[in-house]
Order: C-alpha cells, then sequence, then structure tokens
C-alpha cells in the first residue's frame, strides 16, 4: 500500500539586521567587536575580508556564531578596511567598516628622580606619544597640588617638560606628569631633591697628638650635606702669632689636607713647626662643590722641639796654619721649630779614622761666624754646625772640608855637609827634613854664609835659594860662590815654605882657601932729593891669606924705552917702607910696589915721580873739547897741565847738568900720557858741562874751567814701567796699571807707553794698544775674550826707540756667558713621540766661564719654545719625550755658565718626529638633523700624526649597540648624512681617522633625531671652589643648562678682572666638563667668570657672573732696577737701585723689603746666601755694605722679598773694593780757575 505527502521547503535571501559599522580603537587596546548580524532560510554563513584578503579564524581573530568580528589585543597593524558577507543558497549581503587605530597616549620620555643644585635650571620631562588628530592635555601636580602656570619660575614646554628656573629648596618634592587624551591617559611620578653646598662643620678643634711629632689632631662635627652626600673634607691652617692676630683679613690661610675621608670627623695633621701657633678650618665638598669654611679653631700653640735641620751655607776659609773662619746662614725657618740660642761647632781632622770631634759652643743666635782656632798646620779639616735651642742640639749640617794654611817647616834640613872647593866658593850638601815636618808645600831652601856666629839679630853675608827636587828624600847641593877668600864663615840650610823660613840646620864652620892679595894701598914718596927717595905703603886691605913680604922694584924712565932691568927689593911683611940711593939727578923713574903670600904675587900698584924735586898737585888742564857725542858718552880733548913732578894716576871728569848748580863726578881713568877721554855713564838726551881734574901722587888738582854745554843724543827708555800689575775688570776688559817713568829716565822725547796683550798659549802675534800719555799710570784693554787668561807685558817708547820689556803679567777676564753654542747639534727621531739630541762641546774661545751644563730649546711650528736643561757639563746627549707625533721641531742647544744663558747653537736642527696613529678628527659637527636623518661633518684631526688615508663613521642607537652601521672614507671626504633613522632617538656616531700605521682615536659625537633643534640654554653661575685659589689660578664648577635637543660640542669661558671689561680665555673646554681652572692670572687680583655652552645650532647665552674671588699675595713679579754699584772706600761698596711700584709687590707690600746676596769671585763661588744684608722698607733705594775685603772682586745680586717669597734676581754686578771714587767736589778752587771736562 502507498501513501505519498507533499512538503513544500520555504527559502529566503539573506537580510542584514546589524551591519558593520566604522569602528575606532586604540593602539593596545584588548579587543574590538566589528558586528555583522543577518537573518535568511537557510542561515546565512559568514566570511569576513580584511584589504581585500579572506580572513580566516587565528589566534587574536575570532567570529561568533552571531557573526560579528572579534579582534584581540589590538594593534596599529590591523586598521583597515573590513568586508563582511553574509550567504546562502537564496543569495548573499555585504557589509563593509573601516578600523581605524588610534596611537595610545602615553608618556614615553617619563620624569625621573632629579637632584638639582640651588639656583639652577631643573627640567623634568613629560615626553608622550599619541595621534596626531587626538588632542591631549598635560597637567602638573607638585606634592598633589596643581602647579601654578602663572608663575614666571615655572614653564611647561609644548612637549610636556616642566622647567623651573633658579630653583630654591621649597621646590623639592614629589611631581606628578598627567596627560589626557581620547587616546587614553596615563601619569608618571618623581622625585625633585634640591641639592646645595653642603654646611659648614661646627665645632672644629685642635689639640696636639702625642703619638706623632709635630703634629696636631683637628676634629669637627658634621652638618647638613646640602642633600648631596659629603665626598671628602678639606683642611685648612695658618701659621699666627701665639698671641692672636689683629685686622684679620683672611688672608695666609693654606691647604692642608684636600682628600679626607667624607666618613671621618678627625685628621691628623703632620709636619708642623714647633713653637708656632695654627689655627685651622675645615670645608665640607659634595657633588655640588666646595661648602664655606667653618669658623677658625682655637689658637694650637706647638711645643718647641730641637731643629730638625742644619744651618745653612756653611763655608770656611783658612785664616792662617793655625786657625779656620767659618760662616753659615741659620737654618730654614720651618726647621728652627723655637728660639734659637745658638750654635754647636764640632770639627775634626779628615780621613784619619776614629778621629774625635771637638766642639765649640756658640751662645749667640745672631753670630753667624766663628775662628777655630788651635788647629795643627796644613791639615784637612771636617766641620759642621748645629744649631740649638731649649729643646737640644739639631741636624748638624752636611761637613765640609777646609785645610789650614801653609807654616814653617818646623825641623831643619838633615845630614848637612860641607867641602871648600876654591878661595871663593864651597860645596853644600844635605837631605830635605822628614816631609812631616814641612808643614807645607816645600818651596826650596836658603843657604846662608855668616861671618859671625849666626842670630836673628843678624843678616847672612850670602844666601843662596835652591829649587827642591822633584823627588821624595833626595840628595840636594848647591855651590856657594863669591865668598870672600881665606874667609871663615858658618854654613847653615833652611827649608822654606810660602809662610816664611823654616828652622835652620846647625852652623859649620868653613874657611876658604888661600889667594893672593890685593894690591897696597896708601903708596906714597918722602925725602925726595937729586939722589935719594924714601918709599911707603900700607898692607892690601884685603890679604886673602896670610902676608909672606912684599917687592919693590923701580927702574928709570927713557925718553926712547924703559930700561929693561928694574932694581927689584924682596922685602918681609912686617917693613913697608924703603929708602933708595944712588938715583940720578932730575931722571924720571918709575916704581912698582906688590904683596904675596904662599899662593903668589898680588896685584902690583905703579907710580911715577922725578928725582930731585918733591912731588906737588898738578895743575888742572885746559883747552877742553867736547866731540863725537853719543847717547852715553862724548869725547873729551884736552891740554894737560904740570903734572907736579909727579905721573899723573887718575884724571877725574866732573859733570854739571842743565837746571843745576852741582858738579859730581861722572867719571874716572887712568891714562897718565892721554890727552883725550871718553867719558861714559852719562845720561842720553841730557845736557851737560865737563870739567877735568888730574891726579898724582902728591893730590888732585883744581878743576878746569868747563867745557861748552852740549847735550847727549837720545837713547831708548831707561827700563820698562816698574810694577806693572793687572785686574780683571769685566767679561772683557783688563785693567792695567803701572809706575810711569820720570823725566830723566825718558833717554828721548817721551812718547807715552805700549801694551802688548795676546791670550796665553796661543802662540799668536802680540795685540798692540798705545798709550798716548807719559803721565798715565792706568789703562783698560777692551774688546777681549771672555774668561781668557792674557799675557801682558808694555814697553815704554820714546823718539827713537822702546825699553826692554816688562816680565810678563797674566791675568783672566771675568767669567761671562758663553757667546756660541755647541758647534755640532744632531737631532734624530727615535720614535713618534721622542727625538734623541747629540751635540758637542762649545769651543774653547766662547765658552767664556765655567760650563755648568747644557739646555736643549725646542719648539714646533706654532707651539712655545721649550726647554730641558742638563745640568752637567759631561753629558752631550738626551731625550726629548712627550712631544707631538709626526711633527716639525727645531733643536737649539746652548750652555750656560753660574752667570746665565749663552747662544744658542746655529744653524738649528730640524727633525720630525715618525708617523703615527691619528688622533680623533676635530670639530665635529651635525649642520642638518631631522626626525630621520643626520649629516655630520668633521675636520682633519688636529694631531693628524702622520698623512691621513681614510675615515670611517660607524653609528647606532646609543642604548642599543648590537647594530652598528660603518661606512668608510677617502681622505678628502668629510660628511656623511644618515638616513632612515628612528625619530626622537639618540644616536652615537664614532668617527676615526688611518695613517698607513692604522686606525686612530675614534671621537664620540651624540645626536638627537628631531625638527625641534635650537641652541643650549646657558650653564649655571660658576661656584669658586676656595681651596683651589693660587696666586696664579682659580678652579669653578658648573651645571650645564638644557642642551637644546643638540648635545653641547663646547665650553667657552670669559673673565673679568677687578671688575673690568670682559675678556676671552683662549681654550675652548670640553663638552663633558663640569670644571675648569683659569691659569696665568694676576697675584692678589679681584676676578669674577662666565660661561657659555655651545651646541651645533649655535652658542648659548652667558651665564650668570659667579661671586668675585681674589687670588693670593704672590712673590714680588721682579727685581730691582736701575742698580748702581759704587765703590766709597777701600772696605765698602753703596748699591743704589730704584724701589718696586705698589703692583709688583705681588698683593703683599706690607712685608716687603729687598735682600742684597754678596759674595766674593773665585773660581768655586761659595753660595750667594753666605753674605747678604735685608732691608724690611719698600722704599729703601740704597744700602752699605761695610767690611770688605780689600782688593777683591765681590759679585752681587738684589732681589725683592715678601712673606711669599723672593722676586727673580738682579743680573750680577761685579765691583772691585779697594779703590774709591772721590765723594766730595774739589774745594778752595781760585776764583780766577774753572773746572774742565774730564775727556
Amino acid at each position: 500500500m502507498s501513501t505519498y505527502s507533499w512538503l513544500k521547503v520555504k527559502t529566503s535571501p539573506p537580510v542584514m539586521r546589524t551591519a558593520p559599522s566604522n569602528t575606532t580603537a586604540v593602539d593596545g587596546q584588548s579587543n574590538v567587536r566589528i558586528h555583522c548580524q543577518a537573518s535568511g532560510a537557510p542561515k546565512p554563513n559568514v566570511t569576513w575580508f580584511f584589504d581585500g584578503d579572506v580572513l580566516e579564524p587565528k589566534s587574536g581573530i575570532e567570529f561568533t556564531e552571531e557573526g560579528d568580528l572579534i579582534i584581540n589585543n589590538v594593534r596599529e597593524n590591523v586598521g583597515g578596511k573590513y568586508v563582511c558577507v553574509r550567504a546562502n543558497e537564496a543569495g548573499e549581503a555585504k557589509g563593509s567598516a573601516w578600523l581605524n587605530i588610534l596611537v595610545k597616549t602615553k608618556i614615553v620620555v617619563p620624569p625621573m628622580d632629579t637632584r638639582v643644585t640651588l639656583g639652577h635650571v631643573a627640567n623634568l620631562p613629560c615626553r608622550y606619544t599619541s595621534a596626531p588628530s587626538v588632542e591631549v592635555h598635560t597637567k602638573w601636580y607638585h606634592d598633589g597640588v596643581s602647579v601654578d602656570r602663572r608663575s614666571p619660575q615655572v614653564s611647561i614646554r609644548n612637549d610636556g617638560t616642566l622647567t623651573i628656573e633658579q630653583v630654591r629648596a621649597t621646590d623639592a618634592g614629589t611631581y606628578t606628569c598627567e596627560v589626557l587624551s581620547e587616546g587614553g591617559n596615563d601619569t608618571r611620578t618623581a622625585y625633585l631633591e634640591i641639592m646645595d653646598l653642603p654646611y659648614p662643620p661646627k665645632l672644629v678643634v685642635a689639640e696636639k697628638e702625642p703619638s706623632v711629632p709635630k703634629s696636631a689632631k683637628i676634629s669637627w662635627t658634621k652638618n647638613f650635606d646640602g642633600n648631596s652626600p659629603v665626598t671628602r673634607y678639606i683642611v685648612f691652617k695658618r701659621e699666627v702669632p701665639p698671641s692672636g692676630i689683629e685686622n684679620d683679613l683672611g688672608l695666609n690661610w693654606v691647604v692642608a689636607l684636600t682628600n679626607v675621608s667624607a666618613l671621618s670627623s678627625s685628621v691628623v695633621i703632620s709636619d708642623l713647626r714647633p713653637s708656632t701657633g695654627y689655627q685651622f678650618k675645615v670645608a665640607a665638598v659634595n657633588d655640588v662643590g666646595e661648602g664655606p669654611p667653618s669658623e677658625p679653631s682655637e689658637i694650637l700653640v706647638l711645643p718647641q722641639e730641637a731643629p730638625s735641620g742644619p744651618p745653612q751655607g756653611l763655608v770656611g776659609s783658612s785664616r792662617s796654619n793655625s786657625e779656620i773662619m767659618i760662616q753659615w746662614e741659620q737654618p730654614l725657618e720651618e726647621d728652627i721649630n723655637g728660639i734659637l740660642k745658638g750654635y754647636m761647632v764640632r770639627y775634626r781632622l779628615s780621613g784619619y779614622k776614629g778621629s774625635q770631634w771637638y766642639h765649640s759652643n756658640i751662645t749667640k743666635d745672631t753670630q753667624r761666624n766663628y775662628l777655630i782656632t788651635g788647629l795643627i798646620t796644613w791639615k784637612d779639616y771636617e766641620i759642621q754646625v748645629a744649631a740649638y735651642n731649649i729643646k737640644g742640639v739639631g741636624v748638624y749640617s752636611p761637613s765640609i772640608k777646609v785645610k789650614t794654611k801653609e807654616g814653617i817647616p818646623l825641623a831643619p834640613p838633615r845630614n848637612v855637609t860641607t867641602r871648600v872647593l876654591s878661595s871663593t866658593s864651597v860645596l853644600v850638601e844635605w837631605k830635605p827634613p822628614h816631609p812631616w815636618m814641612i808643614n807645607g808645600i816645600n818651596q826650596g831652601y836658603k843657604v846662608q854664609a855668616w861671618r859671625k856666629h849666626p842670630d836673628n839679630s843678624s843678616a847672612p853675608q850670602m844666601s843662596v835659594r835652591v829649587a827642591p827636587s822633584p823627588y821624595p828624600d833626595a840628595n840636594e847641593s848647591t855651590t856657594v860662590k863669591n865668598l870672600d877668600k881665606f874667609t871663615e864663615y858658618y854654613i847653615t840650610v833652611l827649608c822654606f815654605t810660602h809662610p816664611g823660613d823654616g828652622k835652620r840646620s846647625e852652623p859649620i864652620l868653613i874657611k876658604t882657601l888661600e889667594d893672593v892679595p890685593d894690591e897696597v894701598s896708601n903708596l906714597r914718596f918722602d925725602e925726595v932729593s937729586d939722589r935719594h927717595v924714601r918709599v911707603s905703603w900700607s898692607a892690601p886691605e884685603k890679604q886673602n891669606g896670610i902676608l909672606k913680604g912684599y917687592t919693590l922694584s923701580y927702574r928709570k924712565n927713557n925718553t926712547s924705552q924703559y930700561i929693561r932691568t928694574p932694581m927689584v927689593h924682596n922685602l918681609t911683611a912686617d917693613v913697608t917702607s924703603l929708602s933708595i940711593d944712588n938715583l940720578t939727578a932730575l931722571t924720571y923713574y918709575t916704581f912698582e910696589v906688590y904683596a904675596w903670600t904662599s899662593v903668589g904675587p898680588g896685584k902690583p900698584i905703579t907710580a911715577t915721580i922725578r928725582s930731585s924735586v918733591e912731588p906737588v898737585k898738578p895743575e888742572p888742564p885746559t883747552r877742553l873739547a867736547v866731540s863725537n857725542i853719543q847717547p852715553f858718552s862724548v869725547v873729551l880733548q884736552f891740554t894737560p897741565g904740570f903734572d907736579g913732578n909727579a905721573s899723573i894716576d887718575s884724571w877725574i871728569v866732573q859733570a854739571r847738568v842743565s837746571r843745576s848748580s852741582s858738579w859730581e863726578q861722572v867719571y874716572k881713568t887712568s891714562a897718565p900720557l892721554t890727552n883725550t877721554l871718553t867719558v861714559e855713564n852719562l845720561v842720553p838726551y841730557t845736557e851737560y858741562s865737563l870739567r877735568l881734574i888730574a891726579a898724582n901722587v902728591a893730590g888732585q888738582s883744581e878743576p878746569s874751567l868747563p867745557s861748552l854745554t852740549f847735550q847727549t843724543l837720545q837713547a831708548d827708555p831707561s827700563h820698562p814701567p816698574h810694577n806693572m800689575t793687572l785686574r780683571a775688570m769685566s767679561p772683557s776688559e783688563i785693567g792695567v796699571r803701572w809706575i810711569p817713568l820720570q823725566q830723566h829716565e825718558w833717554y828721548g822725547a817721551p812718547h807715552g807707553y805700549l801694551i802688548r796683550y795676546r791670550s796665553l798659549g796661543c802662540g799668536c802675534p802680540f795685540s798692540e794698544s798705545f798709550v798716548n800719555s807719559v803721565t798715565a799710570n792706568s789703562y783698560q784693554l777692551e774688546q777681549l775674550e771672555e774668561f781668557a787668561v792674557y799675557e801682558i807685558k808694555m814697553v815704554a817708547v820714546n823718539d827713537v826707540g822702546t825699553s826692554e820689556e816688562t816680565p810678563v803679567a797674566i791675568e783672566r777676564t771675568r767669567e761671562s756667558v758663553p757667546s756660541a753654542g755647541p758647534s755640532i747639534v744632531n737631532a734624530t727621531a727615535t720614535s713618534s713621540t721622542t727625538i734623541v739630541v747629540e751635540w758637542s762641546t762649545v769651543p774653547k774661545m766662547d765658552q767664556n766661564g765655567i760650563l755648568e751644563g747644557y739646555k736643549v730649546v725646542y719648539a714646533g711650528r706654532n707651539l712655545k719654545p721649550e726647554e730641558k736643561i742638563i745640568e752637567n757639563n759631561a753629558t752631550f746627549a738626551t731625550t726629548l719625550t712627550e712631544l707631538k707625533k709626526f711633527y716639525q721641531y727645531t733643536v737649539q742647544v746652548k750652555a750656560f755658565t753660574r752667570l746665565g744663558d749663552g747662544v744658542p747653537s746655529t744653524p738649528h736642527a730640524l727633525v720630525q718626529t715618525l708617523e703615527d696613529v691619528p688622533g680623533p678628527p676635530s670639530d665635529v659637527s651635525f649642520p642638518d638633523v631631522s626626525f630621520t636623518y643626520a649629516r655630520i661633518k668633521w675636520e682633519e684631526p688636529e694631531d693628524p700624526n702622520g698623512i691621513i688615508t681614510a675615515y670611517d663613521v660607524t653609528y647606532h642607537l646609543t642604548d642599543n649597540s648590537n647594530q652598528n652601521f660603518t661606512i668608510e672614507f677617502g681622505p678628502y671626504e668629510r660628511t656623511y648624512g644618515a638616513e632612515n633613522l628612528k625619530p626622537e632617538s639618540n644616536y652615537l656616531f664614532l668617527v676615526r681617522a688611518k695613517t698607513r700605521l692604522g686606525w686612530g682615536q675614534e671621537l664620540r659625537a651624540p645626536v638627537y633625531t628631531t625638527n625641534n633643534r635650537e641652541r643650549p640654554t646657558p650653564p649655571s653661575k660658576p661656584m669658586i671652589s676656595t681651596s683651589q685659589i693660587t696666586s696664579s689660578s682659580i678652579l669653578f664648577t658648573w651645571n650645564p643648562g638644557r642642551d637644546g635637543f643638540a648635545p653641547i660640542r663646547y665650553y667657552s669661558v670669559q673673565y673679568s678682572e677687578e671688575s673690568g671689561d670682559w675678556h676671552d680665555v683662549p681654550e675652548r673646554i670640553d663638552y663633558s666638563a663640569t670644571s675648569h681652572t683659569v691659569r696665568e692670572l694676576k697675584p692678589f687680583t679681584l676676578y669674577k667668570f662666565r660661561i657659555q655652552a655651545t651646541n651645533d645650532i649655535g652658542a648659548s647665552g652667558w651665564s650668570d657672573e659667579s661671586e668675585s674671588a681674589r687670588t693670593k699675595p704672590a712673590a714680588p713679579t721682579h727685581f730691582p732696577l736701575d742698580i748702581k754699584v759704587i765703590p766709597i772706600t777701600r772696605t765698602s761698596v753703596q748699591v743704589e737701585w730704584t724701589p718696586l711700584s705698589p703692583d709688583d709687590w705681588s698683593g703683599d707690600q706690607e712685608h716687603g723689603g729687598y735682600l742684597i746676596k754678596y759674595r766674593q769671585t773665585t773660581d768655586i763661588p761659595t753660595p750667594f746666601d753666605a753674605q747678604k744684608a735685608e732691608l724690611n722698607d719698600v722704599m729703601a733705594k740704597s744700602i752699605v755694605l761695610n767690611d770688605l775685603q780689600r782688593d777683591t772682586n765681590y759679585e752681587i745680586i738684589v732681589t725683592a722679598f715678601n712673606l711669599q717669597g723672593e722676586s727673580p734676581p738682579s743680573p750680577l754686578y761685579t765691583v772691585y773694593v779697594g779703590e774709591a771714587v772721590p765723594t766730595g767736589t774739589p774745594r778752595n778752587i781760585p776764583r780766577h780757575c774753572r773746572i774742565l771736562d774730564g775727556n
């Protein structure tokens, strides 16, 4: 059976009940729902499309049963067009909507807990991100209270940053930044802490520290740290009178300790001066700077201690063979440790093992010299001096070694023997005294011959000097000659040293040998008749032996010839007269008489008489005539007068010079039959009249009539100038003095004096200087070589010639600075920073003194010259270090003496240091910056250190160095533009250069990508650190201002002096610095400072001025000027100068004065501090130095001083003490006279 029925199904197309609609969501929202609900039969399915692509369910994408789309964890990338399709077999329905994703408003640079210094600028950032279309509101709250935007101190920038100018203590607290917008709200909180300088520590107490000598314990109570932890403490000290100070201006404080731990509240300060009052104060330091110091402690007076340092400048010199004079200066002020009571001198023989010290106590603290007596002759002594006070004797000075002067030998020569050699000579032999008995340097021996037994009241008849043998203990000998014949002598020998003669040896009696006698004396003739005469005589004055007899002979004179056979009578020694008979009347006879000893006959004496006639005095000659005139002689012709019946024994010539009325004997001769005489021994260039006297056995005739006046011819001067002495006047001048010739000594028309001189040992011809004055007694040789030894001699000059030369005298010109540098200078680069310099010595003729060392002067292009000092004249090489790399230098070497620097060597040695890797590039900047772009620009390194071959630039996000971008460039490309950078992000660029030796140091340059760069704001007001103020520098600190989104490249500083105009400090200060020291300031001068920051956009304004700060006083800037040194007596000089102006005292005129230092000029000079005079008067202009040693050159320098120290010394002035200039004008000048210019 079949049954049928009909079912009719109804269908309908989809119909949207809730179609998709445009929807807005916030980035980061948890989910968003887009509706797409439809009805239809059968039930429509759903398909979603996103930007044309079918959207499948996946993580974060959901489809509801109703057909809605749910997107979880909304992000910006899900924004776009969404299409929904609902379809069934009956049809389909579509709907679309846009999903707009808004950027969530959020704070991306929140405020951070910040610490800002009082008075500086506080910047609290609150930078946010949001959709451009969303309006955002920023609000700030301080401790829950809305910040008042109307306050001039407060401003909120467009990026949300809160700026508070000149923050105060009340600005500290919690700050909240709130941003409100349709894109969301955000809130951040930070704490602002206001930092101040730390407050002064309290209750500073100073007390003695018994466990540490010369120290004090300083304690204090800590105070408020200024909201910045104390990092350290600074302790100041000053010396004060134990009784306290008046008119305290706060001066003279010095830093005792600069780095005391912040955890400490006490510290021990050592190395203080005993017996000195001190005050202390303490300052705390935090990150802001140095706080004000505390109130000074009570005065602490340390007890005395024995001096801790020796007296200064100990020098000594021997005064005699048993005395040494020493001089010294007191110990350094810091070493006295109390009130000086005196000095202890100790001395002992030097070089003797275990030698005992001898002590002398000097009880006057003002005494600075002492004469040590009772010393051993010619011995080296070791001498020391120590100061003492009530606590005991201090440190002894380093030993000086001084030798006592020579003495006279204490013993005579040994083993003296004699041997008579002849009637006039004796040989003497001996050995020297034992060396330890000589007491000095053996200068030789004196062999003396005495007629009587020697004593100290008479002088020896003969003394012979004998030079000592160079060999020790050698046999010495000499022959004493020219003794009297057949005479007894006492022979002695002594040794002598420079001070004098030693002991004589025991006298040895000798007698010279016999010899022939001298001629008999007083021959005369009596009882003369036709056939008889009596001849008598006396014994010889010097018999030279034992007389054995006499011989008398006579013979008749014949006109044609003598009778050859004389009559001879030999007589005994007791017969001194004889009568002769049987003579022929009126006949001339010649008689001869001589004595004889056992050695032989002596010299005969002869006379002629005429028998029958008694001899009478002769008549004077007549008709005198002068011819053949010479400088020293003339020929005198005459007619003899009556001979007085006896032969003329002698002719006597007398002379009278012009302008004289007296006659003097000038010549005598024996020539009986002559009528012509050559008169000798006359003085040249002299007018004479002569007269003649004849003499026979009866006597002398009357003088003849004078000859006509005549003048002898000229001759060379009689002798050179006497007593020529030399004295160095300067490095190029020697003064020559002499005794001029008298008028009669010139032997002619005088011209002057010729001085001849040359360097000792040069072998060159003598140079000459002529003195055109016959009365001159001094002359100054000029333009001589410095510190050179000259040999000098001189002659007198007249019309016809020169005198003999004086003995050569030696003198050295004074020391000077070298006139040339080393002749050879080589410079060799050994690395990129070192150069080895080698040189030869200065030529001898250019040294001009004793070289004390060398100075190597080197300078690079545009660099200040520098010096390296080598204080050793035997060193001829050095290494210059820390030089610029691959840099050209010029090198010169100059020598110096104690008087100063010499001339540098020429030509310059040119050398270049070796190549190296370069320094960082310079002048980096970013001229173009945007959100996504930055162009960097740089210049060649300031120190290329070679030839640049390449550059490279590396950059990365500052907080992400893992992703670097590096680009390399050629040597001439110096800019690069980086693209596709992340907006508003901090990047770090690193730039470096390359030479052939490799890559150099990189330069780090930060940049911030933004379109809103601007100039920086000024840095904060500079804060001056009191403890870092010196006489020439001041250190200050600052906090940077806002950088204007362009990093700071450098800072500039200006200073104002005494509230005057502003001046630039030339150097640029590194961008990372927050402190700087300005140097080369004037002492005791008021300064203010201000700072300016510069970034890539430009310079900020200037900061507020710092507080005024005064540099500390300093030593005087220079020595007194216009110095003159004038001898006023033979033992004193006056030193004059122009006083310093008030500005030259560098702020301490109250304690100023002048110091005059002087010393004797020697080859090894003593320290200048050994002799000095002090004047505590800033207006003083002169001083007299008394009690100087005569005939001595002195060197003098003058300095100015105050409590801070001494000025540089003046140039060295040399003066000779021993001659003085007239100190007054001539007096009692007649009115008709006038004083002429001395020139």
